[in-house]
């Protein structure tokens, strides 16, 4: 199981805005959390309660977001290149520790992670299955009917 190195990292002290995600934000997270080439079992942990606890996102936080937790799950975390369960209980646990699924980037999270690892766990797999039913029926997320791209009439 992944564990914690040293207390969680307060990322969300060092936004230049209270509440807001900014571009200039991202980067100087980028060149702090890669600084040393390694994502930190603090820091990932930290940028989960970012995500969560930020109500304003850009867009480049997404990407950040996916792929600072994809690299730290995937290619840092023991097995490398696979998705031990307890790992995957990992990330699941920490999608959803506020009772709420953001269907925007943690299920692009949870769906990179899959495309990366090699023979991802089926808990892993069952969780993103069910992001996806669950978006697609109550109108949430990418898959909501609004988010969705219209066809030309």
């Amino acid at each position: 199981m992944l564990r914690t190195e040293h207390p969680r990292t307060d990322f969300a002290g060092l936004l230049k805005e209270p509440g807001k995600i900014q571009p200039d934000d991202v980067r100087y997270f980028r060149g702090e959390v890669f600084r040393d080439g390694v994502v930190s079992q603090a820091e990932a942990e930290a940028l989960f309660s970012m995500n969560t606890g930020v109500s304003q996102k850009c867009r480049e936080w997404d990407e950040y977001f996916v792929e600072a937790l994809s690299v730290y799950v995937v290619e840092q975390a023991e097995p490398r290149g696979y998705v031990s369960h307890a790992n995957a209980q990992w990330v699941i646990d920490s999608i959803s520790r506020d009772s709420r699924i953001e269907p925007g980037n943690e299920l692009e999270l949870v769906v990179k992670i899959l495309d990366k690892s090699q023979s991802p766990p089926e808990l892993l797999v069952g969780f993103a299955l069910q992001m996806v039913r669950r978006a697609a029926p109550d109108g949430e997320g990418p898959l909501a009917p609004a988010s969705l791209p219209r066809r030309p009439t």
